[in-house]
């Protein structure tokens, strides 16, 4: 007779072509046997699996997460299961390791290290925690919660106990803000959990969670409640409780509660929860109180302070936000030169982090580095070509600097994406007129004109590159049609009274050269040239 297989990875699925052969080919050569228990694909995902030899099951889904992973443990043959799902993949630093591991018969289970990524690209936003995903396959050993589930509970009216393991963890990516938007997750999360603590008010592992989702779902008031109803009742020791906390802070700062973000921070604090996420709340809640030095202070306490092993949290508190918060309380306090250097290694270090980038740029421009604020304003466009405030400054910045060949290329990439507006096609005008791209200038000027006819400082502009080219009759044209939009703009006057000078037209130039003196005494230039022309 065949031996019983060590390790069974247990999955349930639905519609996961997309990511189920990267979760798969992570197992491969270290699991004894893949059970899949699937809950109604419509696409390739059974296909997939039995591809891969996995076992493949059908499960009609009830809205219990619990019982469909039952199911799959009902079907697996292993001593041990593993728990994995297809938006996941098993990272494993040492397989002799885990082998050996498995062999004892005096634990239940092992907590692995859970990286969520939470941004849609690249691994930089990351929220770790730890949960028991091997775990014996023994009677009585089940899951239970509608969502959120858990294996703990079953593995503790046992008698057994379960520990960290270091050699192997999972690399989450379901939780990317498109992923869940795809998969309409949020609200179907809300509701099973609005279901289990309905049944199950004393359970305050559901609470945080629904806390948590309500949080995510933008429901604020309600997340608050739930996150005070879990800290009522729970266990000060239970891992999550620092980030309930956060959850309630959070909830507190988004309907403007900022006092009541602080006492959540200070209700932490008191229970032994003081850490870097907390410190990282309260900075942001002193920071929008306007209490800049004591927010600067909170910043650089968050980022002193470790983690505690197995305590769950956004590590980007202390690699990312923190410093950039903290730059920005120094802008705030009128400090460039402060916040250009607490900021300046993490931008140099991840330039693609745009709050650093918008952050280094902000600073440099105040410190009056042009150049180095349009270069740090250029990468947070490219990084996120719809946050108009980066080409903003990228264009300005290139102005003030006398870049005019970066001008042009802010320009040029703004046109790809979107539509300029008349003014941001004056500017590109003025750029290329620079360059000596003179034909392309005036089709921006013209397009100004077409778009916005009653901008004067579209004409003004043409008018001006037309004359530069001796075009005197065109630019005196152009120069008549702005200033029946603005007739009180003195420097229109004056440069029409130069186009008509250079005609040949001298009362028509005296003329304009007086009305320019008219609006504007103190136009010495004007002056001047009415007697030259008057002589």
């Amino acid at each position: 007779m065949p031996s019983r297989p060590l390790l069974s990875a247990c999955l349930i699925v639905r519609d996961e072509e997309a990511c189920l052969a990267r979760c798969i080919e992570s197992l491969r050569g270290i699991v004894d046997e893949i059970v899949v228990v699937d809950t109604g694909s419509t696409d390739r995902t059974v296909e997939i699996a039995s591809g891969y030899g996995a076992k493949v099951h059908s499960f009609a889904w009830q809205d219990d997460f619990a019982a469909a992973r039952n199911r799959s443990l009902s079907a697996a043959a292993g001593v041990w299961a593993l728990w994995i799902d297809a938006d996941e993949e098993l990272s494993l630093k040492d397989a002799a390791a885990l082998r050996g591991r498995l062999s004892r018969e005096d634990i239940g289970g092992f907590d692995l290290e859970i990286i969520n990524f939470t941004e849609d690209e690249g691994d930089r936003g990351q929220f770790v925690h730890w949960a028991t995903r091997i775990f014996r396959l023994l009677p009585g050993v089940e899951f239970t919660g509608r969502v959120h589930e858990q294996i703990t509970p079953s593995l503790a009216a046992l008698g057994l106990h379960w520990e960290p393991l270091s050699c192997a963890g999972i690399r989450h990516y379901g939780y990317r803000p498109a992923q869940m938007r795809a998969k309409n997750k949020i609200q179907r999360t809300v509701a099973l959990l609005e279901a289990d603590v309905a049944e199950h008010p004393a359970d305050t592992h559901q609470w945080f969670n629904l806390a948590n989702a309500y949080l995510v779902a933008g429901r604020y008031k309600e997340a608050e409640a739930a996150a005070e109803s879990c800290l009522r009742q729970v266990d000060g020791f239970a891992p999550y409780v620092g980030v309930c906390y956060q959850i309630l802070s959070s909830a507190r700062m988004a309907t403007g509660d900022l006092d009541g973000a602080l006492e959540a921070c200070a209700g932490a604090d008191a229970n032994g929860w003081n850490g870097p996420v907390n410190e990282f709340e309260r900075a942001c809640a002193l920071s929008r109180l306007g209490r800049f030095g004591e927010a600067i202070g909170a910043c650089s306490l968050c980022r002193e302070l470790a983690f505690r092993d197995g305590e769950p949290g956004d590590r980007t508190v202390q690699t990312h936000k923190s410093v950039v918060l903290e730059a920005n309380c120094h802008l705030a306090l009128g400090e460039a030169a402060k916040a250009r250097e607490a900021v300046q290694m993490l931008f140099e270090s991840d330039p693609g982090y745009v709050p650093a980038a918008l952050a280094f740029a902000q600073a440099s421009e105040r410190h009056g580095d042009f150049q180095a604020a349009g270069r740090a304003f250029e990468l947070a466009w490219q990084s996120e070509p719809g946050l108009t405030d980066a080409w903003v400054g990228w264009a300005r910045c290139c102005e003030a600097s006398g870049d005019s060949k970066g001008m042009l290329r802010a320009f040029e990439h703004y046109g790809k994406l979107a539509e300029p507006t008349a003014d941001m096609l004056i500017d590109w005008g003025r750029a290329l007129a620079a360059s000596g791209a003179n034909e392309r200038a005036l089709e921006c000027f013209g397009e100004a004109i077409k778009r916005e006819p009653s901008n004067a400082n579209a004409y003004f502009n043409c008018g001006d590159l037309l004359y530069g080219l001796g075009a005197y009759p065109d630019a005196a044209h152009i120069y008549e049609a702005g200033l029946r939009h603005s007739p009180g703009y003195a420097q229109g006057w004056f440069t029409l009274g130069n186009c008509l000078a250079q005609m040949s037209l001298s009362g028509g130039a005296s003329t304009c050269y007086r009305q320019a003196l008219e609006i504007d005494p103190a136009h010495e230039a004007a002056r001047h040239n009415l007697g030259l022309v008057a002589a």
